[in-house]
Formats: C-alpha cells, structure tokens, sequence
C-alpha cells in the first residue's frame, strides 16, 4: 500500500519498510464537504527510481527535501515530528536508515 501511495502521488518507485515508522493526524475536507480526521501510516521507503510523469502529477507539487527542511513546510506537527526524527537518525547515522 505504501509503495503504491508513493507512485501515485510522487511517481516515486521502491520498496517500503514492513513496519510503519510512526503516524500522523490530520483533518482533511472530502469531496462532500464533510470533514474527516484522517490517521496515516508512514513507511520508510528506499527509493529505486523516480518518475516525472505519475498517475496525480498535475495534483501535486513534488520536490527531493532535507528532512529538517521538510518538517520546516509541513503543517501537522505530528508529521513535523516524524520528519525531525528521521533528520536525526540521518544525522547519527551519516546515512539513510
């Protein structure tokens, strides 16, 4: 499911981790015009290609980020923590996970 929510909305193909790296919460307002708080998973994934052209391409605006950069943009601060985390295990590390 993780790998195909990257290709589909980043045109980005690998293969994701089995265990989830964290979560985050957010509301989102639906096509109806209800809203919903929405719970979602993030996999860590080891990226084997990218492609410019993927199936929400003309919805979306994709761009290769630092970690502390990303979490800077992002406005769910549960999402802001998980992307300081991973910055953090770069940086202990000297290498993706």
């Amino acid at each position: 499911m993780a790998e195909r929510e990257a290709w589909e909305e980043a045109g980005v193909i690998g293969r994701a981790k089995k265990k989830p790296f964290g979560e985050f919460v957010y509301d989102k307002l639906m096509q109806n015009g209800n809203g919903a708080r929405l719970v979602v998973a993030v996999f860590l994934l080891q990226v084997r290609r990218c492609r410019k052209r993927f199936p929400e391409m003309a919805e979306r605006d994709s761009s290769w980020l630092a970690p502390f950069e990303a979490a800077r943009r992002v406005e769910e601060p549960d999402l802001e923590r998980l992307l300081l985390k991973f910055g953090r295990m770069v940086e202990r590390r000297g290498r993706l996970p």
